[in-house]
């Protein structure tokens, strides 16, 4: 199986991304964005051919969204 991220899959704290039991590729743009969390568990995949993103818009609450690294509201 190919996933192929079109922006960062950006992992929060305390998830499992378990690919055991099959042969599982993340390629893409942005790849796996792991910062500032724990208890992360990554099994059995193939992290290859990440190209950078650009820049990402994070839904922090049900009416705002903003830019990865920013503090303000974007439209």
């Amino acid at each position: 199986m190919h996933i192929n991220l079109k922006t960062k899959l950006i992992v929060s704290n305390t998830k499992t991304i378990d690919g055991r039991g099959a042969i599982v590729h993340i390629i893409g743009k942005g790849c796996i964005m792991i910062e500032h969390v724990g208890n992360i568990i990554i099994h059995g995949l193939y992290i290859h051919d990440c190209e950078p993103s650009g820049n990402t818009k994070i839904r922090v609450s049900p009416t705002d969204v903003v830019g990865r690294g920013n503090r303000t509201v974007m439209d």
